[in-house]
């Protein structure tokens, strides 16, 4: 279960560096018999009863003020316990951390809050922990408790919460504390798509703020999405640092080389999801004004509602590659308009990257002048070529067309993608409709 690590220490340096790590290595003690722990314990130094596992060797890297820095390697390469010594839940066996701010971690590991305690007063727990008087605290509750929507939950034991109402408070919490590094160990893969969303989003502007993000996760389009600088960890040791792109490139050659670990489940890829593992007629979707993560425009019109709907005309969730659906989304017009108008999606992905757009002004369709109070539904209806994964839709409309905004939203759907029978494998974010051909210039 994702724990809630919050550190109050701060170091003071002179760069404009806020996290530098000088030879940090840890190194467990591993015995094969509970007992010889006991016998090494008497014996001392004349006989050795355990091995030595490196779980990091000499890992030595600066972070600039305001970075986004991904980890990434397979289970086992020292990732967790990498983040643990940053925010001072582990620490090293020899080696220096030099912190520069407060720090707020997310950790998949750690005992996180008292389980006792309702996540009321685990959110006044950690307050104090963090240095945080009651009162600026409870200056902050409506924003945690609105941002984690567990309703009356928050007044129960956390210890009755499933993991994902514990990342979605724990989460709540750490962007709430006003941190100047933000640690995130893949807790977030354990909430559902809409959160997933949400927490993406807020993740963004964290880092338009100027906070540093610390961030380990297994998608490297996440990687590619948030960090500007990335890490790569091999059996505990540093083996690249450098840009996204360039890791995701050294990643892919250390997973595909002769040593062959073996894929958890965590690191496994969702890509060969079979259609009765999910529920595509769903009503998970939230109340639409809920889910919506930002929002602007001039407000003479505004989108009410928006969902998909399949071939069978029913209202899903989750489609399926290669099937052809239709999203869509209903406007009021809250004046009256004396000219035309133009609608339109922008399909994206978990981290905020637009993959496609669908717009009525490039399909030549003009929404005439409406009078104040009218309902229009648009439709967009096209077919599912993404890759598996979450996606979130934006919806825009601009009076006139080619105008300002009357709105423009984020996460007006949250939807998921899976594949079909016999298809095992989507590379990159879109399969492309084509052909492909060869012909024999010379035969010998």
């Amino acid at each position: 279960m994702a724990g809630l690590m919050l550190r109050k220490e701060v170091f003071q340096m002179s760069s404009n560096s806020v996290v530098t790590l000088k030879n940090i290595s840890k190194t467990y003690h591993v015995y094969s018999d509970p007992s010889d722990r006991l016998k090494q314990l008497l014996i001392g130094n004349k006989k050795t009863y355990f091995k030595k596992h490196h779980a990091l060797q000499n890992i030595n890297f600066n972070i600039e003020k305001g970075s986004s820095v991904g980890i990434i390697g397979r289970n086992g390469s020292g990732k967790s316990t990498l983040l643990q010594i940053i925010a001072g839940t582990l620490s090293p066996t020899s080696g220096e951390v030099i912190l520069n701010g407060r720090v707020a971690a997310l950790l998949e590991l750690g005992s996180g809050f008292n389980p006792e305690f309702t996540g009321r007063e685990n959110i006044y727990l950690y307050g104090s922990i963090y240095g945080i008087s009651k009162i600026d605290m409870e200056a902050k509750f409506d924003d945690i408790e609105q941002f984690a929507e567990i309703g009356d939950f928050i007044d129960q034991p956390v210890k009755t919460y499933s993991s994902g109402m514990f990342v979605r408070l724990a989460f709540s919490v750490v962007i709430n504390v006003d941190a100047d590094i933000l640690i995130i160990d893949e807790a977030l893969s354990v909430g559902d798509m809409f959160f997933q969303a949400k927490c993406f989003d807020k993740l963004s502007e964290l880092k338009k703020k100027g906070v540093t993000l610390l961030f380990v996760s297994h998608s490297m389009e996440t990687i590619k999405a948030l960090c500007n600088k990335c890490i790569v960890l091999k059996k505990g040791e540093q083996v690249f640092e450098g840009n996204p792109m360039g890791a995701a490139d050294y990643y892919s050659k250390i997973s595909l080389s002769s040593e062959k670990d073996s894929l958890t489940p965590t690191e496994q890829s969702d890509e060969n999801t079979q259609l009765e593992e999910v529920t595509q007629h769903s009503t998970l979707q939230p109340e639409f004004s809920r889910r919506i993560s930002e929002r602007f425009g001039e407000g003479k019109a505004r989108y009410t509602d928006a969902w998909i709907i399949n071939e069978q005309n029913e209202e899903v969730d989750t489609v399926v590659h290669g099937n052809t659906y239709t999203f869509m989304a209903q406007i009021e017009f809250l004046e009256d308009t004396n000219t035309e108008s133009e609608f339109g999606i922008v399909v994206r992905n978990q981290e905020g990257i637009e993959i496609y757009a669908l717009n009525s002004f490039f399909k030549e369709v003009r929404l005439p002048a409406q009078k104040k109070g009218s309902l229009v539904q648009v439709k967009f209806k096209h077919k599912i070529m993404l890759a598996p994964g979450n996606y979130n839709v934006a919806l825009g409309l601009r009076t006139p067309v080619q105008g300002s905004y009357n709105d423009k939203l984020y996460n007006g759907i949250v939807f998921r993608v899976i594949l079909d029978y016999g298809k095992s494998y989507v590379p990159g974010l879109i399969e492309v409709p084509g052909e492909v051909s060869f012909q024999e210039c010379r035969k010998l």
